[in-house]
């Protein structure tokens, strides 16, 4: 693995906690409304799922 690629790599993985973290924050902000904790699981399953999409088809 050279430089190039694990540099990539990082950036995926930079990207895919960000959008963990974007969506985890919006299951929060929508819970806060709603009072309704079932928007916190959807926002982290979904910004896992993102994650996970991010680290195995971008290349």
């Amino acid at each position: 693995m050279n430089e190039e690629e694990i540099r990539h790599r990082q950036a995926n993985w930079f990207l895919g906690g960000v959008l963990l973290v974007i969506c985890t924050g919006i299951g929060i902000a929508i819970t806060m409304a709603r009072a309704d904790n079932l928007y916190v699981g959807i926002g982290f399953v979904v910004g896992l799922v993102l994650c996970w999409a991010v680290n195995k088809f971008v290349k």
